[in-house]
């Protein structure tokens, strides 16, 4: 529900932002919104739009997820703090969020990156080079499976392939983050209940 809106004014209102989307094709359409919303969008991507395992000029969008649910809140974290950090006026604040699981279909056709890669801390750093030059040379592989490098003993996933995927999320449930000026962190909380604190690191450095 957008504040100042009735039920029927929100429902019109995005029914309109959705016909300025990119139309789904069927594959994409059989899946549920939070799965097929990455790669819904035009390519190439843009220099700005860069990320790890997706160089500028990438031809492929790519789905990020965590094997782990605290991996994947750090993660979130992480980012949400690096765009409030360089702000002048910062407030105290509440972002709600949505935690879901998924199904990966099978994990023949990705390419993993161990820990005890000799070259770990470039690759999992906050250069995204290294994996711009891994992406470069597997790009026949269906994703990507790495060290977190927000939390100890987390691995995420950076999927191209929405086939590779289930159709359906798993347990989904509302969450939000509280983010505290005075100490530049963010409390993640399930309900009422705090799961996590998370400041900006890189378990790497």
């Amino acid at each position: 529900m957008i504040d100042g809106l009735s039920t029927e004014e929100a429902i019109e209102l995005n029914t309109a932002i959705e016909k300025t989307k990119p139309l789904l094709d069927e594959d994409h359409e059989s899946r549920h919104e939070l799965i097929y919303t990455p790669f819904r969008y035009p390519l190439p991507v843009g220099a700005d739009f860069g990320a790890r395992f997706r160089p500028p000029l990438s031809t492929d969008n790519l789905f990020y997820c965590s094997k782990e649910k605290n991996t994947a809140y750090s993660a979130s974290a992480h980012h949400a703090l690096e765009e409030r950090l360089h702000l002048n006026d910062k407030e105290d604040e509440v972002i709600p969020k949505t935690c879901f699981g998924i199904i990966i279909n099978n994990f023949e056709n990705f390419y993993s990156i161990k820990i005890d890669d000799p070259e770990i801390k470039i690759i999992m750093g906050n250069d995204y080079k290294k994996s711009y030059e891994i992406s470069t040379r597997e790009a026949d592989k269906d994703g990507f499976i790495y060290p977190s490098a927000r939390i100890k003993n987390g691995t995420n996933f950076a999927i191209k392939n929405i086939s590779s995927l289930g159709k359906d999320v798993i347990n989904q449930a509302d969450c939000y983050f509280k983010y505290s000026t005075k100490n530049e962190q963010i409390i993640i909380y399930e309900n009422k209940d705090p799961i996590i604190s998370y400041q900006i690191t890189n378990v790497f450095n």
